[in-house]
């Protein structure tokens, strides 16, 4: 048999003739040699082999780890809702959007003038730190087109947003669009117009209201009616007439709405800008 542990006191081994009895776990050597002889330990030869345990190789990981399957981006559901008020956000400089009598915010809309972003973002919730629902793009009046609009954060998913004005004397503007398509949904030809239709809200004076026209058959399906001049906070309130819109042309039909007002809010600024410097051009001119 072999030799027991040998005890390690100052580092050096014992001399031979001062082993212990025991080992230091408490067993004599005749412990460990009927170990070594299965006879001497009655049933020993009874006990079913041991086998080798398995390899990682062969273990089946399936039930603990799924490979991930491959699919497009989860983009946030749109809540749908007959009427959407638009407000100025309480702490931020963009704007909040609320679903009928919701008093929380579902969406937030930034606005930016910064190289290599869009004007517009559309974010979940309250403030910027939500997932994007939108973005838009606004040209400077040069430009070949108008204005650009993505649903979601897609780089490759913008599609143009082209102005037609109509009138000889007064003119007007309206914005034409196309919505995506999928199984339930068709693709439509969707136009942003001025309205001035009292039966929808509006009056023969004002000149921020619109309505969204389906190109076929020229039936409205959604109203809005502009409430900036209040001075309460409000932007605006925007209703749909119809029923069975699905979320994405309501997102980008909001998306498409937001981005004519947010230029023409720039224009604004634009032509007052001009006026001031034009007035400090001719000393004593008043404006």
């Amino acid at each position: 048999m072999a030799r027991p542990l040998e005890w390690m006191g100052n580092g050096r081994p014992l001399p031979a003739d001062q082993y212990p009895a025991t080992s230091p776990f408490g067993h004599n050597d005749d412990y460990f040699e009927a170990l070594d002889n299965p006879e001497l330990v009655p049933g020993l030869h009874n006990l079913p082999a041991l086998s080798s345990p398995p390899s990682y190789s062969t273990l089946d990981i399936a039930l603990h780890h799924q490979p991930a399957v491959e699919s497009g981006p989860i983009r946030p559901s749109f809540p749908l809702a007959r009427g959407y008020q638009i407000r100025h956000a309480l702490s931020c400089p963009g704007l909040s959007i609320y679903a009928a009598d919701n008093k929380k915010s579902i969406l937030y809309i930034g606005r930016y003038s910064a190289m290599d972003t869009p004007d517009m973002i559309f974010f979940t919730g309250h403030d910027s730190k939500g997932e994007v629902l939108g973005q838009a793009k606004i040209f400077p009046a040069a430009a070949s087109k108008n204005m650009e609009i993505c649903v979601g954060e897609s780089a490759s998913g913008w599609q143009d947003v082209s102005s037609v004005v109509e009138g000889k004397v007064f003119h007007t503007e309206s914005w034409h669009f196309s919505t995506n398509h999928n199984a339930t949904h068709p693709a439509r030809s969707l136009c942003w117009k001025p309205t001035h239709d009292a039966h929808l809200g509006s009056g023969r004076f004002r000149s921020k209201d619109f309505k969204l026209v389906d190109a076929q058959d020229d039936s409205v399906l959604a109203v809005w009616i502009d409430s900036t001049a209040c001075y309460d906070g409000s932007v605006g309130d925007l209703e749909w007439k119809v029923d069975g819109v699905s979320g994405e042309v309501v997102l980008e039909s909001l998306i498409v709405l937001m981005a004519i007002r947010e230029r023409a809010r720039r224009r604004a600024r634009q032509v007052g800008r001009a006026v001031v410097n034009g007035a400090h051009q001719f000393p004593g001119r008043s404006i």
